[in-house]
């Protein structure tokens, strides 16, 4: 519907009390979003950043609009309650951006984007909204020499497992407080930051390399202005969002991720883009693809390597060419030009981080989908993460209530070899959180490949261990793992895809009728 012409001026009038000129507001107007703020160390250097695209955005003939809303870094809340509200402003996020563009009448969106709730926040606004658009990514965090390893702020956790246990001092513990977070840039590991800007390239929504450029390397500025120049193209072509993060372009990236041994995470993510764009992509579409998609990057933390490791291996074009058979590259990208086309010039540089098809560091894909009695909707296992003794494994059940108990238990010795953790109302009907301190703990305490974990939260995508995530029905819902007690026989068969507890159906309805009986 065309907009009232008094509508317009007095839109304009306010534009000139903002203080732009006249010749500004003939030109289209591009809603630029800021990601900055001192709220999160990835996102302290999108100031400089914001800046190269609206640089770019200008000298393509355009007038760039700011606006600004900080992503969280997850690992701030510390877990337990505040955990729940780290998922939450992803929805927060994109409903302000929405909000903002449809009052302000933007021309076309540009996103400065950085980690685990923020890139899939503004996927899934352009998906919604549907204006062309174009996102920027802030790149990965450098990591530090730390005597012969490279650490960074995931290591924070292990290290402290590492000093409970008596390996390190409390002086080895403060070098690592005090050098592992540089700042600039997501966590550069393929945590759930780097696997959803690997999805948002594999997409088609930035310029090819964006995904793998360190936060503080010039490229990335580079990177920027251009991206402010093409979003321009992308308005004089029409072409929007929905044409480029089409099914086929929504299934390369599935491949991608499995390839890369991405976070866990992302599965949530894709499919609550995937209904936003209204595709119908069941949980089963990711075993489906992981059986034919083999896992052929060695970055951390299933690999020894980092995303610089990564950069220099040729970046995620690099992989997506040697994924290039198994892949659509007819679908559009923000470059106006084909996946197949933006391939062309790519080539893989350093064979041990990126490996060849025909030799893959695992035949599968890094994930798998379980089903059994205790899930019966579907579990989520990043299998490349697990030691190969526990693919299949049975253990004992000891139940917890909240990710803090289980800590504590584990602090104090009171899960043992031998054990499943069984991590329940984490589920996002309930408190939604994810075991990220747990699992660390687990690998600082050196019991990552003795005790298994299983719970309805998330896992974060720096963990490994025998780890089973999102089990569905959740405990909020009394779904089985709400039925689970102390004591109980848990049977993990990831090869089989299965995962069950070993109680009588007829002794799990009778819990189930005690379970309603108190709630």
């Amino acid at each position: 519907m065309k907009e009232l012409e008094s509508a317009v001026l007095f839109r304009q009038c306010l534009r000139l009390g903002v203080g732009f000129a006249p010749e500004e507001l003939d030109r289209p107007i591009v809603g630029v979003v800021n990601s900055y703020g001192e709220v999160n160390p990835a996102a302290i250097h999108l100031g400089k950043v914001t800046s190269a695209a609206k640089a770019g955005i200008r000298f393509a003939g355009g007038t760039p609009i700011e606006f600004c809303i900080s992503s969280v870094c997850g690992g701030m809340s510390g877990g337990g309650t505040a955990q729940r509200y780290s998922f939450a402003t992803r929805d927060i996020i994109s409903s302000y951006v929405e909000a903002v563009t449809r009052v302000q009448h933007f021309d076309a969106l540009l996103f400065t984007s950085v980690c685990d709730w923020g890139v899939p926040a503004h996927l899934i606004t352009c998906a919604r909204l549907n204006i062309p658009s174009i996102v920027v990514l802030g790149g990965y965090m450098m990591p530090r020499s730390y005597g012969s390893e490279d650490i960074c702020p995931f290591d924070m956790l292990s290290k402290f497992g590492l000093f409970k246990s008596g390996k390190i001092t409390e002086e080895q513990l403060e070098v690592v407080k005090h050098g592992a977070c540089t700042g600039s840039g997501a966590c550069p590991q393929m945590g759930t930051a780097n696997t959803m800007a690997a999805v948002a390239e594999a997409m088609g929504m930035t310029l090819p390399g964006n995904s793998t450029t360190a936060g503080v390397d010039n490229k990335l500025l580079t990177i920027a202005f251009h991206s402010g120049m093409q979003v321009l193209n992308l308005l004089r072509n029409k072409i929007r969002p929905r044409n480029i993060m089409t099914r086929d372009s929504v299934l390369n990236a599935i491949r991608v991720y499995l390839a890369l041994g991405g976070s866990t995470n992302a599965i949530h993510q894709i499919l609550d883009l995937s209904a936003q764009l209204g595709l119908d992509i069941p949980l089963e579409t990711f075993d489906e693809l992981g059986r034919k998609t083999p896992t052929i990057c060695s970055v951390q933390p299933l690999g020894k390597y980092n995303l610089r490791d990564l950069d220099e291996a040729g970046g995620l074009p690099a992989l997506m060419k040697e994924l290039a058979p198994l892949l659509n590259l007819d679908v559009t990208t923000v470059t106006g030009r084909t996946l197949g086309e933006n391939l062309s010039k790519a080539e893989v540089r350093r064979r041990e981080v990126i490996h060849a098809l025909s030799n893959p560091l695992q035949k599968e894909g890094s994930i798998a989908i379980l089903r059994g009695n205790l899930a019966p909707n579907g579990a989520v296992v990043k299998q490349v993460a697990v030691p190969k003794k526990m693919l299949k494994y049975q253990g004992r059940a000891k139940v917890f209530n909240t990710e803090e108990e289980a800590c504590e238990a584990l602090m104090s010795k009171y899960l043992r070899p031998g054990d499943v953790a069984v991590i329940r109302y984490l589920g996002d009907k309930a408190e939604p959180g994810e075991i990220v301190r747990f699992l660390k703990l687990l690998v600082g305490m050196n019991l990552d490949s003795s005790i298994a974990a299983v719970t309805d939260g998330r896992l974060s995508g720096s963990d490994r261990g025998c780890a089973i995530a999102h089990v569905q029905p959740e405990a909020a819902e009394k779904g089985p793992i709400a039925l689970v007690e102390d004591g109980d026989t848990i049977e993990i068969d990831i090869p089989n895809r299965t995962i069950s507890v070993l109680v009588s159906s007829d002794k799990l309805a009778n819990r189930l009728s005690d379970l309603e009986k108190h709630k």
